[in-house]
């Protein structure tokens, strides 16, 4: 499968690591949706570097991007050999707090950058962690595209899949506009949960009217 290259790229710079990927704004005469992502330079032995430069991409690329990624002119690299899968049981409980206070040894990204951003904070194995809420949203409400769009118009989710649930069992109906891959496991797994669960249709709803609310405060609104 061809990877996802990000068009904006900056001219001579050949390597960056995403330090973080920023809320949605939008921008333009076509009031494009799209994501300001922060990179840092990289020193010569490919470590991150202090200083970062900022690339924009379309809010619909969500589903490809991840944290601490290496990308070459544009285009995401191989996962690193240390990256690992980790289940930690939380000790503490998880908090969200403003992506600033994430220190600068972790993220290298200015907190001006970050002022506005949230991300969830909690400890486990004696080890702090930090996830940035946009990863958060890309897991659990946009693992593809069309999702990752959706979170900006919610009410297409209600309108282009239907369904119920009768003993525990759930069903759905959905738009012949919709990719072919929307039917398949464990993808209508999650979409039931979207659709069907209040819990989970009022998440995927809050993304958009939290990102306003952000906006008015902060004078983002575009």
């Amino acid at each position: 499968m061809a990877k996802t290259r990000l068009k904006n790229w900056p001219k001579g710079i050949k390597a960056g690591q995403l330090q973080w990927i920023g809320s949605p704004q939008r921008v333009g005469e076509e009031r494009q949706w799209v994501s300001k992502l922060a990179f840092s330079f990289l020193s010569t032995d490919g470590q991150p570097r202090d200083s970062t430069f900022i690339v924009k991409a379309p809010w619909g690329m969500l589903p490809a991007l991840r944290v601490g990624n290496i990308y070459r002119e544009g285009v995401p690299g191989k996962r690193n050999r240390d990256e690992r899968t980790v289940t930690a049981v939380v000790d503490t409980g998880l908090e969200v707090i403003a992506a600033r206070e994430v220190p600068s040894s972790i993220c290298k990204a200015s907190t001006s950058f970050r002022a506005s951003e949230s991300c969830l904070r909690f400890q486990a194995s004696s080890f702090q962690y930090y996830l940035p809420c946009c990863e958060i949203i890309r897991t659990l409400l946009g693992p593809n595209t069309w999702l990752a769009n959706a979170l900006m118009d919610p009410e297409l989710l209600n309108e282009m899949i239907y369904g119920e649930t009768h003993h525990g069992n759930a069903s759905l109906v959905m738009s012949n506009v919709l990719p072919t891959s929307f039917a398949q496991a464990p993808l209508l797994q999650q979409l039931a949960l979207l659709r069907l669960d209040a819990e989970w249709n009022n998440a995927f709803r809050q993304v958009f009217h939290d990102r306003q609310s952000i906006g008015v405060r902060t004078g983002r609104m575009e």
